[in-house]
């Protein structure tokens, strides 16, 4: 019985949230990206799901596992430039990503490699002078995925960004 006690669950609970099996790796990243200040709720959670899934069936729509690394890469940079990469603003957080748009070389770099993981694109990160970027693919049809030099746009410093809704 004293053994029971000290071995760890099967699942673990996310605070005002429902179980999830160790196996779903995907929210405990989506976790210690939305970690900033406080541990993110269930709602933001569920809202950063959400619009996951809703990227990766649109590419999975477009036969992405099917296509050439090259054709993945660029499917998967035009669908973030049009659903997620809005406006570039320095301090951004993983949820400003999802809700305004607003994103850096952080967020940037972090929703580009879940989006790999996701369709099992190996790839690496790599800090270089102070930039990130992504050697997605193997050798030697390894590709390079930087932060892009021109930004859409820009937003005033974060403090005049609004509140998000909940």
């Amino acid at each position: 019985a004293q053994n029971a006690e000290n071995a760890l669950p099967q699942e673990y609970t996310i605070k005002g949230g429902s179980p999830v099996s160790p196996d779903d790796n995907w929210t405990v990243q989506y976790q210690l990206y939305l970690a900033t200040d406080s541990p993110p709720d269930q709602y933001k959670l569920a809202y950063v799901e959400m619009k996951l899934k809703h990227t990766f069936n649109e590419l999975r729509a477009e036969r992405i596992q099917k296509k050439k690394l090259d054709k993945q890469l660029a499917l998967i940079e035009a669908k973030l430039q049009e659903k997620f990469f809005k406006v570039h603003v320095v301090q951004a957080n993983f949820e400003q990503l999802f809700r305004e748009g607003a994103y850096n070389q952080f967020t940037f770099t972090a929703l580009w490699s879940v989006v790999l993981n996701h369709f099992d694109i190996p790839h690496q990160i790599i800090q270089e002078s102070g930039n990130l970027f992504l050697m997605a693919g193997k050798l030697p049809q390894q590709q390079e995925v930087r932060f892009p030099k021109v930004r859409r746009k820009e937003l005033p410093p974060e403090q005049y960004l609004h509140d998000y809704a909940f």
